[in-house]
C-alpha cells in the first residue's frame, strides 16, 4: 500500500468514527474510567466507562488497551466502538460511546462491554483518550478487574503422586512409612487458598505449598489462565494421637463463597510406643505407697516393659513385677484396645528419692521408646513421721502433760 492510499484509508477510518481532525495547538481535556465491577464469576458480564472531557471543541477517540498477568505490554482491544480482530473473534467483546458535546465543549463516554466471561478476560484496563490531531498519553490508572473461575478439580495423593484417592477414601500406613500426603488443587483463577485440617486442628505449616499459573493457548491478551497448587507434607504428621482422624483439604477463591474440599481417613495399623504421663510428678516427703503411673499404648503388642533410675552414680534396672527394696513395679492391661499400664510405687518417700529421673522403658517390633519422670518435692503441707501406734506429736504432747503432772503434784 503506497503512502497517498495509506494516508486516505486512515482519513476514512476517522470521518467513519464521527471524529475529525484539527491540527490546533495542545488543549486541556481529561479523562476518568470507571468499572462496572472489580470481580466477577464466569459466565457473567462486566461493563467499563470512559468520559473524555475538554473546555474546548475538539475532536475525541479513545483506544482500550489491557494488561495481563502473563503478559505485562499492554494489548490494544478497540479503537471507538472498533473492537480488534482477535477480540472481536470471541463474540463477547462489543463498543458504544454516548456524544453529550455541546457547541463548544466536548463530553463524550465510550463503553466497552465484555459478556459470558472467563478466565482470560482478567487484567488491568485503561482507556487512552486521543483528542484534537492524535494529541494523547499513555495511560497510567490501569484498574485490575478479575474473573472468579470454580475450582475444577481437588484430590488427595499418597506415596504415589501419580494416583488420586477418592473422596472418603481410607489410606493404611505403618509408623515409619515414608507416608507423605499431598493435596492438588487444579483449574481455579485466581489462586485458591489451601487449608489443611487434621481433625479439627490446622495443620497446614506442615505442608509445603507451591502454586503455578497454567497458560493455554490463545491470542495475546486472551490466553486462557488458571492455577495448579500443590500442597505437600513435610513430615510424618501421622502418629497415635491423631491416627483416627481425618485429612481435610479446603481450597477458597480469595473474596468469593467459591471453593472446593476433599477429605480422606488415615488408618495406623503398627505404631511404636506411645506414652500417656507427665513429665514431673510431685511427692511429699515421707508419703506412703506414691505411684508413678504411665499409660503406654502400643501396636503389635509391648514384648519389653522395664524401669531404670539412678542412684549414688548407679543405674537400677526392674522389669514389671519384681522389687528392689522401697520400689515395686507393675503392668497391667489397659481399659482401651492397645493400652497397658506401667506403676512404679515408693512405699515411702524419703529425700533420696527425689531429683532423680526415672525412666519408662517400653518397646515393641516397631521401636524401642523411653520416656522420663523427674520426682519433685512438694513442700506444701508436711506430712508427719509416725512410729508405732503414734505419732510423734502425739508423744510429744503426753510427754508435757506427764511432767506438768508430776511438777503440779509435788509437796
Amino acid at each position: 500500500m503506497d503512502m497517498k492510499l495509506s494516508g486516505f484509508c486512515s482519513l476514512f477510518f476517522i470521518a467513519t468514527s464521527g471524529v475529525m481532525l484539527f491540527s490546533s495547538a495542545s488543549v486541556n481535556y481529561s479523562h476518568t474510567m470507571i468499572l462496572s465491577t472489580e470481580t466477577a464469576n464466569q459466565g457473567d458480564s462486566m461493563t467499563a466507562s470512559c468520559t473524555i472531557k475538554s473546555d474546548s471543541k475538539v475532536s475525541i477517540m479513545v483506544i482500550w488497551q489491557k494488561k495481563t498477568i502473563s503478559e505485562k505490554k499492554p494489548v490494544e482491544i478497540a479503537t471507538n466502538v472498533f473492537i480488534n480482530a482477535d477480540f472481536r473473534a470471541t463474540n463477547r467483546y462489543s463498543g458504544e460511546n454516548v456524544d453529550n458535546s455541546t457547541n463548544t465543549t466536548s463530553n463524550v463516554m465510550f463503553s466497552l462491554k465484555i459478556t459470558d466471561l472467563r478466565s482470560e478476560d482478567s487484567g488491568w484496563f485503561a482507556c487512552k483518550p486521543v483528542v484534537s490531531s492524535f494529541q494523547s498519553e499513555e495511560p497510567k490508572d490501569f484498574k485490575l478487574f478479575t474473573v472468579l473461575v470454580p475450582i475444577q478439580k481437588i484430590w488427595w495423593t499418597s506415596f504415589n503422586e501419580e494416583i488420586p484417592l477418592p473422596d472418603g477414601h481410607t489410606e493404611t500406613i505403618r509408623e515409619g512409612d515414608n507416608h507423605t500426603f499431598g493435596c492438588h488443587v487444579n483449574g481455579s483463577f485466581p489462586n485458591a487458598k489451601v487449608q489443611v485440617l487434621l481433625g479439627d486442628q490446622d495443620v497446614t505449616h506442615l505442608f509445603e505449598v507451591n502454586s503455578d499459573l497454567k497458560k493455554s493457548h490463545g491470542p495475546k491478551g486472551l490466553h486462557p489462565l488458571y492455577y495448579r497448587t500443590d500442597a505437600i507434607s513435610q513430615s510424618n504428621i501421622i502418629g497415635y494421637h491423631n491416627m483416627t482422624k481425618s485429612l481435610r483439604c479446603i481450597a477458597k477463591l480469595p473474596d468469593s463463597d467459591l471453593s472446593a474440599e476433599t477429605t480422606i481417613n488415615v488408618n495406623m495399623t503398627e505404631y511404636s510406643p506411645t506414652f500417656l504421663c507427665k513429665d514431673k510428678m510431685r511427692a511429699k516427703l515421707h508419703e506412703t505407697y506414691f505411684k508413678l503411673t504411665c499409660k503406654v499404648y502400643a501396636n503389635p503388642s509391648l514384648k519389653s516393659v522395664r524401669f531404670h533410675w539412678v542412684s549414688d552414680n548407679s543405674n537400677s534396672t526392674l522389669d514389671a513385677g519384681e522389687k528392689n527394696n522401697d520400689l515395686t513395679t507393675e503392668m497391667s492391661t489397659g481399659d482401651v484396645k492397645d493400652e497397658v499400664v506401667m506403676v512404679l510405687t515408693i512405699s515411702r518417700v524419703t529425700q533420696q528419692h527425689f531429683d532423680r529421673e526415672y525412666i519408662f522403658d517400653a518397646q515393641n517390633d516397631v521401636k524401642r521408646v523411653k520416656h522420663i519422670i523427674h520426682l519433685e518435692q512438694d513442700k506444701s503441707v508436711p506430712i508427719t513421721l509416725s512410729g508405732g501406734s503414734l505419732s510423734l506429736s502425739l508423744k510429744k504432747s503426753l510427754l508435757l502433760l506427764l511432767l506438768y503432772s508430776v511438777v503440779c503434784n509435788l509437796p
